[in-house]
């Protein structure tokens, strides 16, 4: 995401950026005096302020769009990272071309791209210093006005290599995604008696005789009152019934590579063979979490099972699944990269088609238009719904969402490229927030979606924790993800969302920090949102505070809670919201 802090910042001067109520000494305050503290923080916070942001915010014009209506980099200022990546406003079916000059004649220095499919340009290639200038043109119409940009000695290096080495860099043989074929000897044996492998070998003999289902068991059971309700009914028809199948499918191809066992083959094959005949415009269609999730798990086993399946098997399964990959492509290009916010894509459905094109590259004519895409994106735009601050913007308790994507895809593209995804900012600061919104064994600070929902961060926070701390050495990571599991009684490997994560890339654990940092309180500016504790590290004795005044809007999961603040003592809700969530279409949904 991109926001012009200096628009933002000077002219609505929001609370906690003005105000650092943050600053106080809270080690030297009387517990006595907190209640007479807070009450002076929350006057000034409501009377001082609220007003006059919300006077500011109804004159400025949005600071995050629904879709993108202006370039970038733009107006001289410095990208994010070089070498930079270009955007500007998409236009459906359309092709573009890109020109990038040290002159504003493109004269001198000129990188030139024609026949672009989407709305992004990277142009794989680190710039000199100094001023550049760009423009682009959408299929035969005029080029659009010259913008420019600034290569300066702080802009961060992110050197990344082109689409054709990641395609050339995909092995040729099978299995290819959960682990590569040259490799499975190796991993069978290091990998057979970890807690894990374990686990799922347990999981996978449990489910052997589970009995297959049908494309009907998608289709939903009763009708609501309305066209409205009948189609979330729909949904979540779908939804479960294509959960269900990715989950077992996924299980079955994982104890096969652990194990070589064909007894997992023989089961999910009738599993594949049976889903393969599903119509990809059916009701396993309805709901795009299903779609993605039965499109990869068909993907990965054909992949697993590939030597096992017969040509015609191989055929019909392929068949299956790039028809759901091809409409996933055509529905996301020149839409998803223009979007402020596409959720269900950045959760979880991008990563299926990541894993899909992997399977197929080479097996299907367009597989390598979906790597392209899902890289040039995530290059882009990635982390989606955050900043540099460390911060998410859907909040605390719906970041679980996201949280094996911003693992997995980073690491794909890394074993691809030799290029380290991770060194952004954000990866650095994101498990300082998660601290301080979300502390082991204590309710999050309450701010969108599900933020009422959680009384403290479940295992997979921890397992998302961890892999962080080993993939970018960070103690802090390491520590939460320690606690966390600790306050439910579990080890990291009872995780099982990232478990593949930790027996595939046997990554080292990091030495985590003794305890939580001493600093009681912390401040993410760009997402807007502040927190102060009394004793962040110890919850049973913790007052906390959490204040949000965002630039976001209320904005796909977030909500119309600007200028709010929330009160949790011991871990539990103190003064929180209330109410009932809006969903998705429903009037009140302001995203």
């Amino acid at each position: 995401m991109e926001i012009n802090k200096k628009r933002f910042f000077s002219k609505n001067e929001n609370f906690l950026t003005k105000h650092k109520p943050y600053q106080l000494k809270y080690s030297s305050m009387n517990k006595k005096k907190w209640p007479f503290v807070l009450i002076g923080i929350l006057t000034i916070f409501n009377n001082t302020f609220a007003q006059k942001i919300l006077t500011n915010n109804l004159r400025e014009k949005e600071i995050y769009t629904v879709t993108r209506n202006t370039p970038s980099p733009s107006n001289g200022e410095s990208p994010k990272f070089n070498s930079p990546s270009f955007q500007w406003p998409a236009k459906k079916n359309a092709t573009y071309r890109v020109r990038i000059s040290t002159s504003k004649k493109f004269d001198q220095a000129l990188i030139e791209k024609t026949n672009i499919t989407f709305a992004i340009f990277n142009p794989h290639q680190q710039l000199t210093q100094g001023k550049w200038y760009w423009q682009y043109k959408i299929n035969q119409e005029n080029w659009n006005p010259i913008d420019s940009f600034e290569i300066n000695t702080s802009t961060r290096i992110f050197p990344t290599v082109s689409i054709a080495k990641i395609i050339n860099n995909i092995p040729a043989t099978h299995p290819r995604v959960l682990i590569n074929k040259s490799e499975i000897n190796d991993f069978r044996l290091n990998a057979s008696k970890t807690k894990e492998a374990l686990a799922i070998i347990k999981e996978a003999n449990k489910i052997l005789t589970t009995p297959i289902p049908k494309e009907g068991g998608a289709l939903p059971k009763y009708q609501g009152k309305d066209k409205f309700e009948n189609e979330k009914i729909a949904s979540l028809a779908s939804k479960w019934s294509g959960r269900k199948v990715q989950e077992t499918l996924n299980i079955f191809s994982q104890a096969y590579i652990l194990t070589g066992d064909e007894k997992y083959f023989k089961i999910a094959k009738l599993w594949m063979l049976e889903v393969a005949t599903w119509d990809p415009m059916g009701p396993s269609h309805t709901n795009n979490f299903a779609d993605g999730g039965i499109m990869s798990s068909l993907a990965i086993g054909l992949d697993s099972f590939w030597d096992l399946l017969t040509e015609s098997e191989r055929l019909l399964i392929k068949k299956n699944v790039s028809t759901r990959a091809d409409q996933f492509y055509k529905l996301w290009i020149n839409q998803v990269e223009a979007r402020s916010s596409s959720m269900h894509v950045w959760q979880h459905i991008m990563h299926n088609l990541l894993e899909t094109a992997l399977a197929l590259k080479g097996e299907h004519p367009t597989a390598e238009n979906w790597i392209e895409y899902v890289y040039e994106l995530w290059i882009a735009q990635s982390p989606k719904m955050a900043e540099e601050d460390g911060a998410w913007i859907n909040g605390s308790a719906y970041f679980g969402m996201n949280a094996l994507s911003l693992i997995d895809i980073p690491s794909i593209f890394k074993k691809l490229s030799g290029v380290d995804f991770m060194t952004a900012p954000w990866f650095k600061n994101n498990p300082t927030w998660l601290i301080y919104s979300f502390p082991p064994n204590s309710t999050s600070d309450g701010f969108g979606n599900d933020g009422e929902r959680y009384k403290f961060p479940w295992i997979n926070y921890a397992g998302y924790t961890d892999a962080l701390a080993r993939l970018t050495n960070n103690p802090s990571a390491a520590w939460y993800a320690n606690a966390v599991a600790k306050s439910e009684g579990k080890e990291i490997a009872d995780d099982a969302e990232f478990r593949w994560f930790r027996i595939r890339d046997a990554i080292k654990k990091t030495t985590a920090l003794k305890s939580a940092p001493i600093k009681q309180d912390a401040f993410f500016p760009e997402v807007g949102v502040g927190y102060m504790h009394t004793n962040v590290q110890d919850t049973k004795n913790d007052l906390m505070l959490s204040l949000r005044s965002s630039p976001f809007g209320p904005m796909s999961h977030t909500h119309a809670d600007h200028n709010t603040f929330n009160i949790a003592y011991g871990g539990k809700r103190l003064f929180y919201n209330t109410g009932y969530r809006p969903a998705m279409g429903d009037p009140h949904f302001l995203g």
